[in-house]
């Protein structure tokens, strides 16, 4: 509640929405699961436009809880409420489509 929000409703609604998606049953949502440090400061200092489309949010999504992870994808798969096969054959399509997949989880692997 202190912290200046530079988005709109509907944006603070999704993070929140993803927050609480994202949390393991029973555990209390702290600032770290908003991605507000990661997410809207680089945001609201950017001047690109960013994908807002369901499949940009899906794939960021995606990506970010790879991170997370450590490249675990049992455990990626499991926070986002999908089958490893299923996050297995969207990182089929994001290679296709010309996105270092190999790169990010080889350093989310060695962050």
């Amino acid at each position: 509640m202190r912290r200046p929000w530079s988005g709109n409703v509907r944006q603070l609604q999704n993070v929140c929405e993803r927050a609480v998606v994202l949390k393991r049953v029973g555990d209390s949502l702290e600032p770290r699961d908003f991605f507000l440090d990661l997410e809207i400061d680089a945001r609201a200092s950017s001047r690109e436009p960013q994908d807002t489309t369901v499949s940009g949010m899906e794939r960021e999504l995606i990506l970010r809880t790879l991170r997370q992870t450590r490249a675990n994808r049992t455990e990626a798969a499991r926070r986002l409420g999908i089958s490893v096969r299923t996050l297995r054959n969207k990182l089929n399509e994001y290679r296709a489509l010309g996105i270092d997949v190999e790169g990010i989880l080889d350093a989310a692997a060695r962050a």
